[in-house]
């Protein structure tokens, strides 16, 4: 797996009406390592309790770049913690991952991966997603931000 991701917001006493009110995102540690090239940070390399990526961001982006794929379209994600850069993913017979600059367009590293390794990433991280969710704190299933992140996985699955 590319991906490793734990939330360190505590989630499990949240009622859904505050949920909705106060939450934009579920935050924690978020890393992405290809080809040792890496992205984010994990829990156990830092020393603050509370990771302050937006993983259901990433997880929606991750499942963006399946339907991408899907169609054989060029998309790039915005890294909200790095703002002059962001990843670009090109798809032929296998998927190319850049780390770009966003003035300059350079290319600080490129990595490759198959289009099946993408597909069991979003398959995997999505379902353990919703699991700890439900394992967490079932009301938030009912919420706004969990149901965009859903839909946007029914899209997937439903393109050929």
């Amino acid at each position: 797996m590319y991906i490793k991701w734990s939330v360190t917001a505590d989630l499990s006493d949240m009622t859904l009406e505050y949920f909705e009110k106060e939450y934009n995102g579920i935050y924690g540690f978020f890393s992405l390592e290809i080809d040792g090239n890496k992205l984010g940070e994990r829990a156990e390399e830092c020393y603050e309790d509370e990771g302050l990526y937006d993983i259901s961001y990433y997880l929606g982006c991750l499942i963006k770049c399946g339907i991408a794929m899907k169609k054989r379209e060029k998309i790039s994600v915005m890294l909200l913690e790095c703002v002059l850069a962001e990843l670009v993913l090109e798809f032929d017979d296998d998927v190319t991952i850049s780390f770009v600059n966003i003035g300059s367009r350079e290319i600080y590293w490129s990595a490759k991966i198959t289009r099946e390794e993408l597909t069991e990433e979003i398959e995997y991280n999505y379902h353990s997603f919703i699991d700890y969710i439900k394992k967490v704190n079932p009301l938030l299933l009912d919420s706004y931000l969990l149901w965009i992140l859903k839909s946007r996985y029914d899209d997937f699955k439903n393109l050929k």
